[in-house]
């Protein structure tokens, strides 16, 4: 066993700042550091990526509140570079900030994930960078492991060493560019309790600081979207994608805004882009489906149900929306089918029971139906669906 100095730093990119001054810090140490600052060729960026964290010894994960926020996506690379470590038993040193919080950070904790609240992680507060830094060596870092480093392939050795080259060139972050990076991610706190004119507000300040920060026109897009301001939220999202056309986040939501306006066709277009960029991504499969829906395409929405099934078996929406085209078409067997799995994976959505309900009436089982719907009115009491349903059927039927 040996002392060793190779790292990956781990970042998602709105933390692109900090990433930076990490990096450039255990460099002027005499550290052999790799993190991904320019874009790797698409066909070479996975392959690259997971053979250098099996490359380096440590894994110094750069945690800030946004950082965790996508990783129940199974293909978000933030989480694929995590899973990769913990799998090859790299010595991971969660790094956090002060806008982190692992009690928030936990829904987004899925599978592997979990595991990092276990590891021994290092708070950096705000105005001790440099302190952290020589804790994080001397304490995470001066150690001897027992591992298996894996030499970086011949074939990649080039582009390692470009990424390496042009950090090491980068100038440090201005001032300016840090108090735009901590601003972000103080909006995204903002966002997430549902604060959303606090977070557009922080939001334009970003955007008046770094004009370039894609993720902070998407971000803007998304509470302007909460709001109800759709044409704003698409015409944030078009700022966003002009700047970073190659993040699947930003057509998806750019599609949900399109389709919240009626513009299906629109909306299948961005769906069809993300899935271009994230193929399993089963959000994009769930909402290209219901757009297919209502263009009047259930063969198209049945197959993009189907997808979005086997991509999140653990979501309620595909079985849902699969079973209502299903019962739309009177399948009411196969559409009970959907509903009951449904209700496995979420035993409080009320929408299943709405639709079960129904299902068991078509099918002649009116005691089924009307305790199906109280059930769903129960868990969800402005649920119209249910209200005019359990109405018509105790009512004296249909007309």
């Amino acid at each position: 066993m040996q002392i060793e100095k190779t790292i990956f730093i781990s970042y998602r990119r709105t933390s692109y700042y900090t990433a930076l001054n990490v990096f450039h810090a255990l460099k002027g140490r005499g550290y052999d550091v790799f993190f991904d600052f320019e874009s790797i060729d698409s066909g070479s960026f996975e392959q690259v990526i997971l053979n250098q964290i099996r490359a380096r010894a440590h894994f110094v994960l750069i945690l800030h509140a946004d950082t965790l926020s996508r990783c129940t996506e199974p293909d978000d690379w933030v989480r694929r570079e995590i899973e990769t470590a913990i799998a090859e038993r790299r010595n991971v040193i969660p790094v956090t900030f002060d806008d982190f919080n692992w009690e928030q950070a936990k829904p987004y904790m899925v599978g592997q994930l979990a595991l990092l609240k276990d590891y021994n992680a290092l708070e950096v507060p705000r105005g001790y960078f440099d302190e952290a830094i020589d804790k994080l060596e001397r304490r995470y870092l001066n150690k001897t492991l027992d591992l298996v480093i894996h030499p970086t392939p011949a074939a990649e050795r080039a582009d390692v060493q470009r990424q390496i080259e042009a950090a090491v060139a980068a100038p440090q972050p201005t001032m300016q560019q840090m108090n735009a990076q901590q601003l972000f991610q103080q909006a995204f706190g903002k966002a997430s309790v549902e604060n959303h004119d606090g977070a557009i507000r922080d939001y334009d300040e970003v955007i008046r600081l770094d004009s370039n920060f894609a993720m902070a026109y998407n971000n803007r897009g998304w509470s302007r979207f909460r709001k109800g301001d759709l044409i704003g939220a698409i015409q944030d999202y078009d700022s966003a994608i002009r700047l970073e056309s190659n993040n699947p986040l930003m057509y998806i939501n750019r599609g949900w805004a399109r389709q919240q306006r009626g513009d299906f066709a629109g909306a299948i277009s961005d769906y069809n882009a993300c899935l271009m960029l994230a193929p399993m991504n089963g959000s994009a499969y769930l909402n290209r489906g219901l757009a297919q829906q209502t263009l009047g395409n259930p063969y198209a929405a049945l197959a993009d149900f189907e997808a979005a099934m086997r991509l999140e078996p653990n979501a309620p929406y595909p079985y849902y929306n699969h079973g209502n085209v299903l019962m739309g078409w009177g399948q009411y067997d196969a559409a009970l089918m959907d509903y009951e799995r449904a209700i496995l994976v979420a035993p409080t959505y009320a929408y299943a029971y709405g639709g079960r309900g129904v299902c068991w009436y078509f099918k002649g089982n009116t005691w089924q139906a009307v305790r199906d719907l109280q059930y769903a009115l129960m868990l969800d009491p402005g649920y119209t669906f249910a209200q005019e349903w359990l109405s018509r059927i105790t009512g004296g039927g249909i007309r």
